[in-house]
């Protein structure tokens, strides 16, 4: 059928998108998805072999990418990549502020210098990336920043302080600059994923029984998969949503929905 109503597309024909972290896991997968969707895409990570086969793979698919060595906590590093994408690509329409580091230390033990690597990383890297690829959308009007989170940034994670800490700060980021720059005609999100499969999270999913626990702590009863947030990143960064604007969206499941159902009820059985 027809419809006299403009129908929903999650078309990129012709943006240029910036991804950090994007030489595996989320990043790699959101690089492919928004490659197929017709976006220009830079790739932006640490791992030059890795990062640039990617490029290659997307190139060889018949997409448009390059692949831009940049350490995102350094200030050197993310305007020279700002100039180069600007340079090659055109400027920027998109950025996926992926890039991040986790550290499993317990607060009392956990050295200022681990603690100052990950705030690096996962905020100072978010703030610097959004501040030089930002300039280039504000200088047109137009633009969409994504931040992404995680679950641990609304519920605190045992032994991960300093990746909860930044994780949250990476949701009021996002937020902040949605209210400094949506007058200005550009559109900040946040996603935070829960249990998604990554090479990050595989270690954590090796043992079955643990597996399984995680899999029945999830409404959805499964993990998510990399694609699946590469999708939700490709609806906050097409026109088709064009009036979401400082949000931090959950993608895990209905994770966070279930920790109510955690608490010992006597005489109520539990669902499967």
């Amino acid at each position: 059928m027809t419809s006299s109503y403009p129908l929903p597309s999650f078309d990129l024909s012709g943006k240029v998108s910036v991804i950090t972290g994007a030489a595996q896991g989320i990043g790699e997968v959101a690089a492919h998805v928004f490659a197929g969707l017709g976006s220009k895409v830079a790739i932006l990570d640490v791992q030059p072999q890795v990062g640039e086969a990617v490029a290659a793979a997307i190139r060889a698919d018949g997409g448009s990418a390059v692949y831009i060595n940049c350490d995102v906590s350094s200030e050197s590093d993310v305007s020279a990549a700002a100039d180069r994408v600007a340079r090659e690509l055109g400027s920027t329409d998109v950025l996926i502020n992926n890039a991040g580091v986790i550290s499993w230390t317990p607060l009392e033990d956990l050295p200022l210098e681990e603690w100052e690597r990950v705030c690096a990383i996962n905020l100072r890297g978010v703030f610097l990336c959004a501040k030089y690829f930002g300039r280039q959308m504000l200088a047109k009007g137009a633009g969409s920043i994504i931040g992404v989170s995680s679950v641990a940034g609304t519920v605190p994670e045992p032994a991960a302080g300093a990746y909860a800490a930044t994780k949250a700060g990476v949701i009021v980021l996002a937020r902040q600059l949605a209210v400094e720059w949506g007058s200005r005609g550009i559109r900040s999100n946040c996603v935070s994923p829960g249990m998604i499969m990554t090479p990050m999270s595989a270690r954590f999913m090796t043992d079955a029984d643990a597996l399984e626990k995680r899999r029945l702590m999830t409404a959805s009863r499964r993990i998510g998969k990399a694609e699946e947030a590469a999708a939700l990143m490709a609806f906050l960064a097409s026109d088709s949503s064009s009036y979401v604007n400082g949000q931090n969206i959950e993608i895990d499941g209905g994770l966070m929905q279930m920790m109510i159902r955690l608490l010992p009820r006597p005489g109520v059985k539990q669902a499967d």
